[in-house]
């Protein structure tokens, strides 16, 4: 009986919609303001009463949640007050909610990058490096110079060249072993995805959340079999650059990187750079935490699009959650450079790397929004 009256009363659009109704019957000003502005507030469950007594009112105001919450997540107010107006915003809003649909397709990929495994309490790639090359004896100036340059293979091959590559392998799996904690950012990534992620990370993180925190069964395929065919039953990481449990096995420096992906030219007959190839022509690849500046990645991306743009082949676009420059002609011409690349930037505020975990959960919350918007299919 109470199930048949749920489905009859759509309030299976209620339970999806659980983040709304938390936000207000929360404490928030805004929903607070919402609450006497509707008398709601002689009600322990405002949003249920609401829901109950006037579902017009209640998707009025979930209308004007959902443009608080992009607004939030596209940083709308530092866009348009950097810009002048709605024109960067607008470009990240339509990025989004393309990037959204992909989504409820399940035609994403992310691509996780060192920046999204700082939370989980693991070092930057720069600070490790650093402190690297402060053990190996190297000059302190000079390495930070090379990092700068984003030249990292060459710091680590002038460790190799001190005769301190066991030292760095011991230290890399001193720094990368241990999961300290699961930052939030990985819990919506779990959330959103249940299929393949990609990883140029050393650290056991993505593994650890899928099998601790969701239960799941994962496969990891590093870069001693990078064409290993996926088991169809678990969750896929692929680890490019190696696992941390085997960290001889780990690309780290030049003779390492040029064995994987060739001597000068990226040579995309070599089984990494294919593996690639194969998820950026099939996928919408979505990167997270990744710099996509000066490495072998990016140029492999690079020769991917060029090739294609030759053989007039249509590309899926990809799509990533990158900080914005400061000015807006640094945009404009970050913008122009990712998108030879084939990747739509989704722009936040400089330094606020808390929007991506707010970009991750405005997706959750589209998605929940989808189903609930999504009628009950009658039973045969």
């Amino acid at each position: 009986m109470d199930a048949k009256w749920c489905k009859q009363d759509k309030h299976n659009q209620f339970d999806c919609l659980i983040d709304f109704n938390d936000w207000l019957d929360g404490e928030e000003d805004l929903a607070e303001a919402k609450r006497v502005e509707l008398s709601l507030d002689q009600f322990s469950y405002p949003s249920k009463a609401l829901f109950a007594g006037d579902k017009n009112a209640y998707h009025g105001v979930l209308a004007e949640y959902r443009i608080q919450q992009m607004q939030k997540a596209l940083s709308h107010t530092w866009l348009t007050d950097t810009c002048g107006d709605l024109h960067w915003y607008q470009k990240n809003q339509s990025r989004l909610i393309q990037l959204l649909d992909l989504i409820a397709k399940k035609e994403v990929v992310p691509f996780i990058g060192a920046g999204l495994s700082v939370n989980g309490g693991f070092p930057t790639w720069k600070t490790h490096l650093k402190a690297q090359g402060r053990t190996a004896g190297l000059n302190g100036a000079e390495v930070d110079e090379l990092i700068d340059q984003g030249n990292y293979e060459e710091v680590i091959h002038q460790i190799e060249q001190q005769d301190y590559l066991e030292t760095f392998e011991q230290e890399l799996f001193d720094s990368f072993i241990h999961v300290n904690n699961v930052p939030e950012s990985i819990m919506l990534l779990g959330v959103l995805f249940s299929d393949t992620l990609i990883t140029t990370n050393y650290d056991c993180l993505l593994e650890h959340t899928y099998q601790t925190e969701f239960k799941c069964d994962v496969e990891v395929i590093d870069n001693r079999e990078p064409n290993k065919k996926p088991d169809q039953k678990k969750i896929s990481v692929i680890k490019l650059h190696g696992d941390i449990h085997s960290p001889q096995s780990c690309i780290m420096g030049k003779n390492q990187y040029d064995a994987a992906y060739g001597v000068g030219d990226i040579d995309l007959s070599l089984p990494l750079p294919k593996l690639l190839e194969f998820h950026f022509t099939t996928n919408s690849l979505l990167f997270l935490g990744c710099s996509l500046n000066n490495d072998r990645t990016v140029e492999t991306f690079k020769k991917i699009k060029k090739q294609a743009r030759a053989d007039a082949k249509t590309l899926p676009i990809h799509y990533s959650i990158e900080q914005a420059p400061e000015t807006e002609a640094e945009i404009s011409v970050r913008n122009n450079e990712l998108l030879k690349m084939g990747v739509a930037p989704i722009w936040f505020q400089p330094e606020q790397f808390d929007t991506i975990v707010d970009i991750l959960k405005y997706a959750q919350h589209e998605m929940n929004y989808r189903e609930a918007m999504t009628p009950l299919k009658k039973k045969k």
